[in-house]
């Protein structure tokens, strides 16, 4: 049993790593392209600001959930 909690750890290690790079990655790429954007457009700065604030909080959320059911027990 206590093999299977370390295995699963790790698993959710793993996949918390991989949603961390992923959140980095889009988020470099996104601020690349918003600044792209704002030199063509100046006002939809604040437009695409906001949309990523919801895309973070959206990934934010995602991680919440992932640790919480690492923390679930079962009755």
């Amino acid at each position: 049993m206590v093999i299977l909690q370390i295995l699963a750890g790790i698993l959710l290690a793993v996949l918390f790593w991989k949603l961390v790079q992923l959140t980095v990655h889009i988020l470099l790429t996104a601020v690349g392209l918003f600044f792209l954007l704002s030199l063509v457009f100046p006002g939809v700065l604040l437009l695409l600001g906001s949309l990523l604030l919801v895309m973070v909080s959206l990934i934010a959320t995602l991680a919440l959930l992932c640790i919480g059911t690492a923390f679930r027990t079962k009755t």
